[in-house]
């Protein structure tokens, strides 16, 4: 046998070694037979006794499709003839069924979970079934039903099992090796732990690997070890992959092209492959060929995909090193090694709680072919870390079990090599010490113990079973409560000086963000010359200017544009004329105004422009709204939404206004919360950002003003929580004091009422049109209340932040509960350094191909940006959207750590911290990589096309200097 494997290409031996090991995935025989007597008993019982005219029943999942690996889940969806969803009342009369006949059906008591369309419950021999009741369709009903979900995302999801069918018929459709394919992908997922539930991943991966098949088969080249990097591949592009199939000619199924999916033209798409066009413009996709309105990407979030990406990635490493014949391509050990399972070491895992002793013993023969977890102690199990450090532990063990035994069936696999294994996985993920693990020849040993997974596996036609008895100590359990309300008291009693540690440090900080009083000089002095130059020279009626925006709000960060709004009598929008008009006006005065010569951008509402100091202005023209003009152009924003937009520099009054009314202490938190939005990298634009920073902040320091001291580090707390939900946020304010009166007053109203129910009470002066209600999330100006903040954000900027938000949360809790891991060294710098640290994943940059980093003497307070342009790369969007982003990261990181105590910095730090970013950012080893940095390459300047110019907002040593970064590309 050895000879002959070694006389045979390394690949194709890998190739047959895991068309085996996939064909050998499926169910034994005993499952399927039981499971199909199992379902037909249900459904005769849920027949017999329901009040529902139930036509029939359909296997759905894995098992219906074919494509299970070892033991799924059982779905069984039950077609109800006239009925639509939601199905909740035919859910609640199965489940009393069930329970009433749970011995005739042998369905496990209080093993019942119920959701929004699906019955979980699971049999005594351990199969356990989602039991999905579904409309009967008929075709010409199915097509109405498809319009309907145009317009409802929600009936997408309640009506998916109604096309179970044809979910079937798309597996059918695909051949043997596509399906040997599907189980090995769904093997591999099965063996990562992603840290939360993956609704839809075994789906995804169905489609992933039919993708992958099918466009090896059409180059000629499809093996089993291609495919499955093909796989990985797409898996690693999670982030940006697109797949939709489509029915040809011929009545195979095929995937639409990429190039398809991204041309101009997407009407042939929409709706039979594509349910919407709001689908087509998302990043990534990968859609139901069955249900055109299920994409299996929605809702994930970044991170999940980062860490399939990351385990996609080392499994791949690991595959190309066995198919190089370093690794034990001929042998079963590739088997295993390619399908170790992917965790963390559970002992440094805070979701689980470990058990205090373990008990290991094998049986032959066994009587049952299925996994099982039994449960002696139910109380102990309701703690949600006990229950997932069982899943986890069942999880595991059936990868390792199944990958040892059915991955070296041909080699005649001896049950030691099973125990070896499951050893050192519990070695490895438990730390439990191999003497302290007990082996045991029967399974009589269990007393004492509180839970018991078992595993199953065949050799040689002879069925063992692995048993793993968990034990958690009573005592255990009362000395860890009794250690948490003493470490609780401990806290409590240290806390206070902590955490106004921490609030006293953010406060400062947040008052030093303010632009230097020099910018607010010369911003008000050139924004008067300019006025003044537009009322000399313009043919309208010009009434008077007023700053918009942070500057206009008195919420600056650093060096915030410069917004400069001319109220405009008898003149209403669109301005396009006197955007057009002003800007003949400023080019013919640039010098006088010391404006850079040529740089203008016109948008539908502003003239954009830079004076040679450095300072950006946003000139918006607004119309003079009169009294009596009021309620006429309220009504022509209502009845059109963009003239809500063009309308909206006329309020620029009482916008600020608005943020005039709040207190210091709320304007240091803008500015804290605005300096941190600005640490972050996106991916797209987000207008608005900084306005809805404002408003989270106001709405957060109405809750901090119920507690007896307020806190900076708390109010910050309550802002990243309202942003992890910024999809279902809901937020307007109404003034709480009348119109005459001088000062004014502004609450928040209760979320609970904003809703339909309180349309007449809201609607028009608190939210401008009922519309705006029914959304799932708004943020409503208060000087506006048509402009809604939140509208036409897209679903994928919303996602970032949330988890960025997620991860700014963790670290303030993690500081302020006074964690060692976390040192309050720095702690300014930790806590807004840039996200993401690597931007050279991120395809929409066109990142620098080479750069030079000096500190050069600097007495100007500007940052700066200076274009030689030798290749005009600044028309390149992708390059110029990079160099914003390395400015901002550059602004950020050297004024958090300048910032934060001034006193005690050096230019040393100041260097460290700029140089570990440029290494981050660009993914570059300063100390390997001298000729991209040197201080004494000042002669090569012009060399370069963009520097970006960083003041040190402070002098050091008494010497005033700035940060210079120059890029070049090729």
């Amino acid at each position: 046998m050895g000879n002959l494997i070694s006389r045979q290409d390394p690949r194709k031996v890998i190739d047959n070694r895991l068309e085996v090991f996939g064909e050998s995935l499926q169910c034994e025989e005993q499952y399927y037979e039981d499971g199909n007597l199992l379902a037909e008993k249900v459904f005769n019982t849920l027949k017999q006794h329901s009040h529902y005219f139930l036509d029939s029943y359909q296997f759905a999942g894995s098992f219906g499709k074919e494509t299970d690996v070892i033991d799924p889940d059982l779905d069984l969806v039950v077609l109800v003839n006239k009925c639509r969803p939601p199905l909740k009342g035919v859910l609640n009369e199965f489940e009393k069924i069930l329970r009433a006949n749970e011995d005739y059906l042998q369905i496990c008591p209080g093993s019942y979970k119920k959701s929004i369309r699906c019955l979980k419950f699971a049999f005594r021999n351990g199969i356990s079934v989602d039991l999905l009741p579904a409309p009967n369709l008929s075709y010409d009903e199915k097509e109405n039903v498809l319009a309907l979900m145009r317009n409802n995302d929600e009936l997408a999801h309640l009506y998916n099992p109604s096309f179970v069918e044809d979910q079937i018929a798309f597996m059918e459709d695909q051949d043997n090796f596509t399906h040997t394919l599907i189980r090995l992908s769904k093997f591999w997922l099965k063996s990562l732990n992603l840290g939360q539930s993956f609704s839809g991943g075994s789906a995804m991966m169905e489609l992933i690997a039919v993708a992958a098949a099918q466009e090896l088969e059409k180059d000629g080249e499809r093996s089993v070890s291609r495919s499955f990097i093909k796989v990985l591949d797409m898996v690693i592009k999670l982030k940006t992959l697109k797949i939709a199939f489509k029915l040809d000619n011929d009545g195979e199924w095929r995937r639409v092209s990429p190039a398809d999916l991204n041309c101009r033209n997407k009407s042939w798409l929409v709706p039979t492959i594509i349910g919407k066009y709001k689908t087509l413009k998302k990043r990534n996709f990968i859609v139901d060929p069955a249900n055109p309105f299920q994409n299996f990407l929605e809702g994930k979030c970044n991170g999940v995909l980062k860490k399939l990406k990351k385990f996609a990635v080392k499994t791949r490493s690991v595959f190309c090193q066995i198919l190089e014949g370093n690794g034990q391509c001929g042998s079963a050990e590739f088997i295993q090694e390619l399908f170790e399972p992917m965790v963390e070491n559970l002992s440094n895992e805070d979701a689980v709680s470990l058990p205090t002793s373990i008990l290991v013993s094998y049986e032959v023969p066994c009587t049952s072919v299925y996994n099982d977890v039994k449960v002696w102690n139910e109380e102990i199990m309701k703690d949600p870390k006990v229950s997932r450090a069982v899943e986890l532990l069942k999880k595991n063990l059936h990868t390792v079990v199944h990958s040892t035994v059915k991955g070296n069936e041909d080699m005649f696999c001896e049950s030691n090599e099973v125990q070896n294994r499951v050893s050192q996985l519990l070695e490895s993920k438990l730390e439990i010490p191999l003497e302290s693990t007990s082996y045991v020849e029967n399974h009589d040993s269990y007393s004492g113990y509180d839970a018991m997974v078992r595993i199953p596996y065949v050799i040689d036609d002879e069925v063992f079973a692995v048993y793993v008895s968990l034990k958690w100590e009573s005592s255990c359990f009362l000395s860890q409560l009794l250690k948490f309300l003493l470490l609780f008291a401990l806290w409590y009693k240290l806390r206070e000086p902590h955490v106004i540690y921490i609030d006293s440090v953010l406060v400062r900080f947040g008052e030093r963000l303010k632009c230097p009083e020099k910018y607010y000089d010369d911003g008000k002095q050139m924004a008067e010359k300019v006025f003044e130059t537009l009322v000399q020279h313009s043919t309208y009626s010009l009434d008077s200017f007023h700053f918009g925006g942070s500057f206009g709000k008195k919420t600056d960060v650093i060096e915030p544009d410069l917004d400069l709004v001319v109220l405009i009598n008898n003149c209403h929008p669109p301005l396009n004329n006197v955007l057009h008009h002003f800007e003949q006006i400023l080019r013919s005065n640039e010098d006088p105004l010391q404006i850079f010569r040529g740089v203008y951008k016109q948008t539908d509402r502003a003239l954009q422009f830079s004076f040679r100091n450095g300072i950006s202005v946003d000139l918006l023209p607004a119309a003079n709204i009169q009294d009596d003009e009021r309620n006429a152009i309220f009504q022509t924003m209502v009845d059109y939404d963009r003239y809500s937009y063009y309308y909206n520099p006329s309020f620029v009054e009482n916008q600020i206004a608005f943020l005039k009314c709040q207190d210091s202490f709320t304007h240091t938190l803008i500015r804290l919360l605005k300096f941190w939005l600005g640490c972050l990298h996106l991916g797209e634009k987000f207008r608005g950002g900084s306005a809805i920073m404002e408003l989270l902040a106001v709405a957060a320091i109405t809750k901090e003003r119920l507690c007896e001291e307020k806190s900076i580090s708390r109010a910050i707390r309550r802002v990243l929580d309202m942003v992890r939900n910024l999809d279902s946020l809901k937020l307007a304010f109404y003034r709480v004091n009348n119109d005459d009166d001088e000062d004014e007053k502004w609450e928040r109203v209760q979320p609970k009422h904003l809703n339909y129910y309180y349309s007449t009470i809201l609607v028009p002066t608190v939210v401008g049109k009922v519309d705006i209600l029914l959304r799932e999330s708004f943020i409503i100006d208060p000087a506006n209340p048509l402009q809604d903040f939140l509208e036409g954000k897209s679903e994928s900027v919303i996602e970032t932040l949330k988890e960025y938000a997620t991860t700014t949360r963790s670290y303030l809790d993690m500081i302020s509960s006074g964690s060692e891991k976390y040192s309050l060294v720095n702690f300014i710098y930790d806590f807004f350094y840039p996200m993401p640290e690597d931007l050279t994943e991120d395809c929409s940059l066109l990142l620098p191909d080479d750069f030079l980093l000096s500190y050069k003497p600097c007495s100007s307070v500007y940052n700066k940006l200076k274009i030689w342009n030798h290749n005009d790369i600044m028309d390149n969007k992708d390059a110029l959207r990079a160099v914003k982003v390395l400015k901002k990261n550059l602004i950020t990181v050297v004024h958090s750590i300048v910032k934060e105590n001034p006193a005690r910095i050096s230019m040393d730090h100041v260097k460290v911290a700029v140089e570990k970013l440029i290494e981050d950012n660009l993914q570059v080893n300063l100390c390997n990589a001298p000729r991209r940095y040197n201080r004494n390459r000042q002669n090569e300047i012009e060399w370069y096309d963009v520097m970006v110019r960083v003041p040190i907002p402070y002098a050091i040593d008494g010497e005033e200097s700035a940060v210079c970064l120059f890029l070049r590309w090729d």
